[in-house]
């Protein structure tokens, strides 16, 4: 198996895990490996079922970029679960 090595880290737009976020992105650039950020939501807050609307899934990929794009030579992708 021929895997790219990459970090993930959880993100859900609150302070605390932009920090994290970004504490995961400079280890990611110092180790010169790509960085996952993956946008997390408790099912316990939209217990329902009913989908997040489009507009939120963007604010939040907005602001990992905004943290991700502080960390030079960063490379990175965001997914959602």
């Amino acid at each position: 198996m021929n895997a790219t090595p990459f970090i993930a880290a959880g993100y859900d737009g609150s302070p605390d895990s932009g920090k994290a976020l970004s504490w995961a992105a400079k280890i990611a650039s110092l180790r010169q490996e790509a960085i996952v950020a993956t946008i997390v939501v408790d099912p316990k807050e939209n217990p329902r079922g009913v989908a997040w609307p489009e507009s939120w899934w963007a604010e939040i990929e907005d602001s990992a970029r905004g943290i991700l794009s502080t960390v030079p030579g960063s490379e990175y992708r965001i997914a959602r679960h």
